[in-house]
């Protein structure tokens, strides 16, 4: 393997790493700490929203560069099954980010914001409760598959050739 193609492997592995782990880090240490120490549901919902929203927009960088990665070093006949591969789980990736940002976060925003008060004061079972908690689950697992698509491509990139 030579420079460039190290140089690629290293770059897309740092920039993999970097977005699965603040996804990972959001996900598994700081939502549930906010969800524990912050008693106000609405409050949780705005911290959140906004620290996914930066995640999400640095992941898009990220992931870019790790697609450009993976699509350079297909050059290379001997790895392009694992390097187009790679580049499909980012792809993947980022276009369940965007629906994630695009498509999930409005929809439980407005709903939120439709309950017309605090979640405390709504009832569990009030039709915009009720569907905030499904597009809650749906967020879930977006975002979830977003980040196993991310790291299948550093277990992919982990795996690769290295002669």
């Amino acid at each position: 393997m030579g420079f460039g193609n190290c140089a690629l492997s290293a770059t897309q592995t740092l920039a993999t790493s970097f977005w699965t782990g603040a996804s990972a880090g959001f996900a598994f240490i700081a939502a549930p700490i906010v969800a524990h120490e912050a008693n106000d549901l609405d409050l949780q919902a705005r911290i959140t929203g906004k620290a996914l929203d930066k995640i999400v927009n640095a992941a898009y960088v990220a992931g870019g560069i790790t697609i450009a990665c993976a699509a350079l070093q297909a050059a290379d006949p001997a790895e392009r099954t694992n390097d187009c591969l790679r580049a499909l789980l980012g792809i993947g990736a980022l276009v369940a980010l965007e629906r994630f940002q695009h498509d999930v976060v409005p929809k439980m925003t407005e709903l939120q914001q439709a309950m017309g008060g605090s979640f405390k004061s709504i009832p569990e079972d009030d039709p915009n409760r009720v569907a905030y908690r499904a597009q809650h689950k749906r967020s879930t697992q977006i975002f979830g598959t977003a980040l196993l698509l991310g790291l299948g491509q550093l277990i992919l990139g982990a795996v690769r050739s290295r002669d």
